[in-house]
């Protein structure tokens, strides 16, 4: 269940459905104030959503690490040919 909290209605979720702008619509989100996305389960037992979330993650944070250590191997190479 994806809930969205807001300052109109901080104790109780509007609840968001995928694929469902009328979920959207209908709720209290503005876009033009900023969202953040706050997920739990990631070492508990929820299964979909938040795993795929974190397994996202990481995925980039990898390719992000991978994409600066093979930057720093090529300088390395093409400063020592020159």
């Amino acid at each position: 269940m994806n809930l969205f909290f807001s300052r109109n209605n901080p104790k109780i979720g509007h609840q968001l459905i995928i694929d469902d702008m009328d979920s959207v619509k209908k709720s209290f989100w503005n876009p033009n104030h900023p969202t953040r996305f706050i997920t739990h389960g990631w070492h508990g037992n929820c299964d979909g959503g938040c795993i795929q979330i974190r397994d996202g993650i990481e995925l980039l944070l990898i390719l992000i690490i991978f994409g600066f250590f093979l930057f720093w191997i090529l300088n390395l190479i093409f400063n020592n040919i020159k």
